[in-house]
This record gives C-alpha cells, sequence and structure tokens, in this order.
C-alpha cells in the first residue's frame, strides 16, 4: 500500500507512526452493514476497539413503520429537509442529544463515517457540538448522480459539508484527484487512499469449483432498476451474451424476468453467501449501462461493492475495456481480468476455457492479497496521526 502527495490534499505517509494503544474509535452508519462488521474486524486486528454509533437516517427507518406510503408533498418535503440538514446538521434533537452522549460516555475521539453524504447531516451536528472530536468521512462512493446537472449540485453541496471533517478515505487515486478538483478546490485536508478491502473472514477460504464445460457468468449488480437508477438496467447487454451462448446468472427481480434458456436467476444472498457462490464462475461481470446522456463521474471514480465482493471470492473479472479507472486501479495487481469490446468479444473469450481455467487460478492466488488485515495498520497509522495533529482551529 503507498500514498503519494499531491496538490490539494496533505498525505499522511504510509509508515507506522506510532499508532496510539487507544484511539477512541467509533463507527458512524448503518450497524447492520457489512461495511460496519469489516470495519471492527479490520480494527481488531490493529488492536483497536470500536464503538459503534447508528447514523440519523437508518436510526429512523428502524424506527418506523414497515408499509407505511407517505404522499408526494411529503416526499418533497422530506427530500427539502434532508437537503437543510447536510448543511447545518441533522434537526432531530432527540437523535442528536443520544449521538453526543454515546461519544461522550464511551470516551470517542476519534469517529469514521460510513459513507459519503449519506451521514453527512450527523457530522455537521457532532461536530458543532464536538469539535474536539476527529471526523473521517470514508467516501466509499461520490458522486451517485448520473445527470450532469445533479453532479454538480452533489460537489456544490459536499464542497460546503467537507469543512466539517477533519480527513478523508478515499478509494483511489482516480478519487482523490476528482476530490481535490470538484470538491476541496485548492484546499488541503490529510487524505488516505485505501481502497475498499475486505477481511480476510469474508474471503473465499475453499478452492474454486471444477472448470465447466459451458461458458458462464455471474452479475452481482442491481436488477431492480426501477427502483434505483437507469444505469442499472443492464437487461439487454445480458440476453446479447446469452443469445451468444453465455450462462449468465443474476439477481432475481421483478423488472428483470428474463425468459431465456441461458438465462438463470437466484435469490438475494449475504455477502459471505455471494462470495461463496461467485467462486464457481468463469467471471464476475461489472458493467452500468451508460450512454452519451448519462455523467460518467460515478463509474470512472468508484469501486463497486460487486467489484470488491468478486475479487474476495477470487473469481476472474468481466469489464469493458474503455472506462471504470477507478475499478481498473483496484484491479492493478489482479491477474484474473477479462477486457471485452462487445458481448460477441466477452463470449469468445468466455469460450476459451483454458485461458478461463488460467485466469481462474490467477484470481484465486491474487485475492489472498486483498484481505484488509494486511493493510488495516495503515488505516489505524493515518487515524493515529490526526490525533496528534491540530486541524480544526
Amino acid at each position: 500500500m503507498t500514498m503519494d502527495r499531491a496538490p490539494g490534499a496533505a498525505l499522511i505517509e504510509g509508515r507506522p507512526i506510532g499508532v496510539h494503544n487507544d484511539l477512541g474509535l467509533a463507527y458512524l452508519g448503518d450497524p447492520g452493514s457489512h461495511h460496519c462488521e469489516n470495519f471492527l474486524r479490520l480494527m481488531k486486528s490493529a488492536g483497536q476497539s470500536v464503538h459503534t454509533l447508528q447514523d440519523s437516517l437508518s436510526s429512523a427507518a428502524s424506527s418506523s413503520r414497515p408499509g407505511k406510503s407517505i404522499s408526494s408533498f411529503a416526499h418533497g418535503w422530506k427530500q427539502i429537509t434532508r437537503l437543510r440538514s447536510q448543511l447545518f446538521g441533522t434537526g432531530d434533537r432527540e437523535y442528536i442529544h443520544r449521538l453526543v452522549q454515546e461519544v461522550d460516555a464511551n470516551q470517542v475521539r476519534t469517529v469514521v463515517a460510513f459513507w459519503g453524504t449519506h451521514v453527512i447531516a450527523d457530522i455537521v451536528a457532532l461536530h458543532r457540538r464536538r469539535p474536539h472530536v476527529r471526523i473521517v468521512l470514508n467516501v466509499l462512493c461520490h458522486p451517485t448522480a448520473i445527470v450532469a446537472r445533479k453532479v454538480a449540485v452533489q460537489n456544490w453541496f459536499f464542497r460546503r459539508q467537507v469543512s466539517h471533517c477533519d480527513g478523508l478515505i478515499l478509494s483511489s487515486r482516480v478519487m482523490k484527484t476528482y476530490i481535490e478538483r470538484h470538491v476541496l478546490a485548492g484546499r488541503t485536508m490529510p487524505c488516505l487512499i485505501w481502497p475498499p478491502y475486505l477481511s480476510e473472514h469474508f474471503h473465499n477460504h475453499h478452492r474454486p469449483a471444477a472448470l465447466l464445460d459451458r461458458a458462464n457468468l455471474l452479475f452481482l449488480g442491481r436488477m431492480d432498476w426501477k427502483r434505483a437508477q437507469a444505469t442499472d438496467n443492464v437487461t439487454g447487454l445480458l440476453v446479447d451474451l446469452m443469445n451468444h451462448g453465455v450462462n449468465v446468472h443474476y439477481h432475481r427481480a421483478q423488472e428483470s424476468d428474463i425468459d431465456h434458456p441461458n438465462g438463470h436467476a437466484f435469490d438475494y444472498m449475504s455477502l459471505e453467501q455471494a462470495v461463496a457462490y461467485a467462486s464457481q464462475f468463469d467471471a464476475s461481470l461489472i458493467v452500468y449501462c451508460v450512454n452519451d446522456r448519462t455523467a460518467e463521474d460515478r463509474f470512472r471514480v468508484t469501486v463497486p461493492d460487486r467489484l470488491v465482493a468478486s475479487v474476495a471470492a477470487g473469481v476472474p473479472i468481466a469489464i469493458p475495456s474503455v472506462g471504470y479507472d477507478a475499478c481498473r486501479e483496484y484491479l492493478k495487481n489482479y491477474r484474473g481480468v477479462v477486457e471485452f469490446s462487445s458481448p460477441a468479444d466477452l463470449a469468445s473469450q468466455l469460450n476459451d476455457r483454458a485461458t478461463v481455467d488460467r485466469l481462474r487460478r490467477f484470481a484465486s492466488e491474487d485475492s489472498r492479497a486483498f484481505a484488509g488485515e494486511a493493510h488495516a495498520a495503515t488505516l489505524a497509522s493515518f487515524l493515529a496521526g490526526l490525533l496528534s495533529t491540530q486541524i480544526h482551529g
């Protein structure tokens, strides 16, 4: 793991700098997510205990009544309220009181927030009430919009929110360059380039299944694209692959009820189940439906969970030969990669069974270097450095 220094972002070097015995760490986000469990496991391997703090959005979601619908007016007001809270802090006084109490009672000195603007409202509120607490935002995905004007709005908001953070964890050099240009805009902030590594607990610990005699492919992306974004609708590409003889396995969803002999739907799985399931395939497909009207910032800058899980599974990665810059950076030392220019090209490569077998062996071997425990000390050192630095004025 290396880190470089570039204009606009002060980076703490990747060598150990004397990690404190106790960093007073807390995780801010959804405590039921795999991101939380993964962070706790990695910090434990670095000798750190972590207190969990639930963010206001997941707290509100867990306390709301299931199945309750809201009017379009109420939905619009909710959106306005959320935007306001991201600028001025969450307005939920009961939540703020509980959050500050937990921070004080557990002697929290460093908060690592997951992820992106999802937790910004809570960061703003906590920073104003406890300015001595170091707050680090793990920017797993930014921006999330796929329309240029919405991307510009998200960058505008983030520029005004980032002053409430003491540091940023960024998933790639590509993201660092983007954040420097569109968010920091010449300001200096401690940043750590730390790709999203999964704990060895989530990695596949079994030998890959025997190579099948027919080309097959796994797609771990969303198929419920009506609930998500238009770029998640890759049904056309999957059907093209099926027409070229590739057996494609994908998440079951109402929007994507594909009637094809080479299409195979599976139900939602936990991360552990998905990793074990993925290891049997020729490759895991990483792709989105982008066109001339799509703002591609998100797809150039982000390393998606589906890629991280696939690498943890030790399965080859099928990725378009153009774009996806941060994904390519993540895969730099991963030999199990299949780049393709079209469905026909991918199908042709997957039908070369000897090459697929070799790539599967490479992927299984190289996956081990992506276990997060090997990189946890770098993250802990970065957090320790923030505690020893006067940041807030």
